[in-house]
């Protein structure tokens, strides 16, 4: 599956690192949900509500961070090549910082 999915996404399609960075995401997905289907059929209990709710949360962070990434990259960062090193730096701290809080902020509550 994982060479499959490497060949599809990277020399198929064309994306190139893109690519293998999406099949090891799809290849890793794939193993998670064959391992919890295995494992449910001898442990009775568990947790799926939970599992299901972390998901969704890791799901909207990824999503936030995805956006931010996306914005700072055609935004901030478009001018990358003729900009000087300090507006360089400064950007993309900005973009790490911003992404940073959204990171946390995320998180929700601190779990005691």
């Amino acid at each position: 599956m994982n060479l499959f999915f490497n060949w599809l996404f990277t020399f198929r399609l064309g994306w190139g690192h893109r690519g293998l960075a999406l099949s090891t995401g799809c290849v890793a997905v794939t193993n998670f949900l064959l391992l919890y289907a295995l494992m449910r059929r001898h442990v009775s209990h568990m947790h799926t509500g939970l599992l299901v709710t972390m998901l969704a949360k890791v799901l909207l962070a990824g999503l936030a961070l995805g956006a931010i990434c996306w914005a700072g990259e055609h935004w901030l960062l478009g001018q990358w090549q003729v900009q000087a090193t300090a507006p360089k730096a400064f950007e993309l701290l900005a973009t790490i910082a911003v992404a940073a809080a959204a990171f946390f902020a995320s998180r929700g509550p601190a779990a005691h």
